[in-house]
């Protein structure tokens, strides 16, 4: 606002004046706290009565007197007007402007360069995932008894002792599962032709 040619009384600029209100959805619902001002807080259908509410609440002699202060004919409120809608400045001009300079900037000349001759290294072979017993759902532990029960074997844990059901992977298509022997738990995977310890439960 400084910036414009304001129209003077007197030989000083007159300032407008800012009455500030937050606008929501007609169909929104307004909570109110009873020790925070929001009476600026409206729905967006009653501003005009918000704004005539406001001139009707002022002092009568004071608003005489601003107001006479401040009349100005429709023709100097137009140009001031046209003067706030030169200055808009959409979102993105300044992006756009960014682009075109990027654009005006000429690319760095290539160089061309010999590529090393591509030599395929072999495709490693694909290992099945080392075998463990789940961690705890609970607390993440490891250390607990294996037990079976309704669902199959599962995790008792012993920090928390939280049950956790059982699940091993390994490569697509196989079927890995879990054999007891005594006091041991051993992966048995039938596909990769492995049996691997990965418990040993304490007597």
């Amino acid at each position: 606002m400084a910036s414009l040619a304001l129209p003077t009384r007197l030989g000083f600029a007159i300032p407008p004046a800012f009455q500030h209100f937050v606008l929501v959805s007609p169909s929104a619902r307004i909570d109110r706290p009873r020790h925070f001002d929001t009476r600026r807080v409206i729905k967006a259908d009653q501003l005009r009565k918000a704004i005539w509410r406001d001139v009707d609440n002022e002092n009568p002699l004071l608003g005489i007197l601003r107001t006479a202060a401040k009349f100005v004919s429709s023709d100097t409120l137009e140009a001031v007007a046209r003067q706030l809608a030169a200055m808009h400045q959409p979102a993105g001009d300044g992006a756009s402007a960014r682009d075109a300079r990027v654009a005006a900037t000429p690319p760095p000349v290539a160089q061309a360069v010999e590529a090393p001759p591509v030599v395929e290294a072999a495709a490693a072979p694909v290992s099945p995932p080392q075998p463990a017993l789940p961690a705890c759902k609970s607390c993440g532990g490891r250390e607990g008894q294996v037990c079976y029960g309704k669902f199959g074997y599962y995790l008792k844990c012993s920090a928390c002792q939280t049950n956790t059901a059982i699940r091993f992977t390994c490569l697509p298509g196989h079927h890995p599962r879990l054999r007891k022997s005594g006091l041991e738990f051993f992966r048995d995977s039938p596909e990769c032709g492995t049996s691997d310890l990965v418990h040993r439960n304490k007597a």
